[in-house]
């Protein structure tokens, strides 16, 4: 059988729910009705909080029931168990004041015992032992999960941003003063812990921040381009000589940076090299020309010191350079050999002659270690080029009939047993292969 009671209390929330605004009436009666549970859940409570009488819980039940009403108002589902709801929500309001005060005010404690004087005693005291207990279990507790606690306050904080945001620019008007003066105070005792902690996020979100940056200096580059122009005008020879200073003594340090850099990033520096180059083509060009005039010498040696610190990086960034614009490439080389070939030809041989036992035993290392690779090429080369060859063969063997029959009939005295030998093994493998075949016929 349903409760009489209960089933009006219902019927007051859905009136105070269907309500545009507060409904006087309905919390009035709702709140008349709970009284006797407010006397009831307060306990002895205020036995143990000298300041606070009857009515204080009654202030505390009556603001907890009118926000279990709005509740109520966004989520009508809670009328169906409106009462359990009700009464837990004034239970926990009910301890978390009693809570507060217990933990800030020292407490009476009630005892009865009669004295010769015929006098009750009460006896204060202070809760310090609870507070400090329950401080340290919040602090060990905020130790173990750290990080679980900062991703919910941060996935709070995404969820709520502008209302977050909003409410503390507010704050901030009001307090103004009081909190910039707060902030220098702390800023001026914390100094170093709040740099390190600053290079420890920069160093954790160091890709996330220069993206930021990245971005911001893209959407506002013109005012950042006419600062900094109106600003080195105003300090030409000042910058000029923090520069050269701060080069002389951290020059390698970002040179290094810049190599690290190049190196993770390839394809973005690349496009941004290009798109600096074609913006600026001619003076680059005007530039390049008279500077290496002057400094010729230094800069050959620079570049090849440089290849040589990075030669399996040089020598991969060759290889794909000639697979990508192979054609091109030789189609090049084979128009500059023609133009120049007696010069080539004979800066070749100056240098083999000089270097002659170091290039062949290079080539030697180079064709022990290539040799399938070597082999494949050269027949794909044959396939590729068999007229052109041939060709070539038979109007050399012309030029040179009696030079290579001279050459081949030395070659025969010295090795006449060698070559009997190959012949003979030929010819046996021959008759072999010949038996076979009639033997499949039959």
């Amino acid at each position: 059988m349903k409760d009489p009671k209960s089933e009006k209390r219902k019927e007051l929330v859905r009136q105070y729910v269907e309500s545009d605004g507060v409904n006087e009436a309905a919390l009035s009666e709702l709140h008349r009705m709970l009284r006797p549970f407010y006397y009831h859940c307060a306990g002895d409570m205020w036995n143990h909080m000298p300041t606070y009488d009857r009515d204080d819980f009654y202030q505390i039940g009556y603001i907890t029931l009118w926000q279990v009403l709005e509740k109520c108002r966004e989520n009508p589902d809670i009328i169906n168990y409106f009462d359990a709801y009700v009464t837990k929500a004034i239970k926990y309001a009910f301890y978390g004041e009693y809570r507060k005060y217990v933990l800030r005010n020292p407490v009476v404690d009630v005892g009865y015992e009669d004295f010769e004087g015929g006098y009750d005693v009460s006896t204060i005291y202070f809760r310090t032992e609870l507070r400090d207990k329950l401080r340290e279990r919040n602090r060990k507790y905020r130790e173990e999960h750290r990080d679980e606690i900062n991703a919910r306050q941060r996935e709070y904080w995404h969820e709520h941003r502008e209302e977050l945001n909003a409410r503390a620019r507010e704050l901030r008007k009001l307090n103004h003063d009081k909190i910039i003066e707060r902030e220098r105070k702390y800023r001026e005792a914390n100094r170093d812990k709040i740099n390190a902690r600053k290079r420890e996020y920069r160093k954790a979100h160091r890709d996330e921040i220069n993206a930021k940056q990245r971005e911001y200096y893209k959407a506002h580059q013109d005012e950042f381009r006419a600062r900094d122009r109106e600003y080195y005008k105003a300090h030409r020879e000042k910058r000029l000589e923090y520069g050269r200073r701060y080069w002389r003594e951290h020059g390698a340090e970002q040179n290094a940076k810049a190599s690290e850099y190049r190196k993770q990033h390839p394809e973005e520096v690349h496009e941004k090299d290009k798109r600096y180059y074609e913006a600026n083509r001619d003076r680059i060009r005007a530039w390049s020309k008279e500077n290496y005039k002057k400094h010729r010498d230094e800069i050959r040696e620079k570049q090849k010191r440089r290849r040589k610190e990075r030669l399996d990086e040089a020598r991969a960034r060759d290889r794909k350079y000639y697979h990508d614009h192979r054609d091109e490439m030789c189609a090049r080389q084979k128009k500059r050999r023609e133009l120049h070939r007696d010069e080539m030809n004979a800066r070749a041989r100056e240098y083999r002659k000089l270097h002659h036992d170091e290039i062949i035993e290079k080539e030697r290392a180079y064709n022990e270690a290539n040799k399938e690779r070597i082999r494949e090429y050269r027949r794909k080369y044959r396939k590729e080029h068999y007229e052109e060859i041939r060709a070539k063969e038979k109007e050399y063997r012309k030029k040179h009939r009696e030079e290579i029959n001279a050459k081949q009939r030395e070659y025969r005295k010295a090795h006449r047993d060698e070559i009997n030998a190959k012949q003979r093994e030929y010819y046996k493998a021959r008759q072999a292969r010949k038996k076979q075949e009639e033997e499949k016929k039959e």
